[in-house]
C-alpha cells in the first residue's frame, strides 16, 4: 500500500501507543455497492506478532 511521507510512522511503539490511546479504528472497503465503513475494536494490550502474523 502507498503511504506518502508526510503520514508514514516507522516507529511501531508510536503506532501501538496510537492503537491503545483510540480503540476504535475504522475499516473502510470499497466494493460492488460501493463504500462500507466498519468500525473495529481493538484491544489496549494489543500488540503486533511479526512471527505469527497476529495481533497478541
Amino acid at each position: 500500500m502507498y503511504v506518502p511521507a508526510h503520514f508514514n510512522e516507522p516507529n511501531r511503539d508510536v503506532l501501538y501507543d496510537m492503537i491503545e490511546n483510540n480503540v476504535l479504528g475504522v475499516l473502510i472497503t470499497h466494493g460492488a455497492s460501493g463504500l462500507d465503513a466498519n468500525h473495529i475494536p481493538s484491544s489496549q494490550n494489543a500488540r503486533w506478532s511479526a512471527s505469527t502474523c497476529q495481533w497478541r
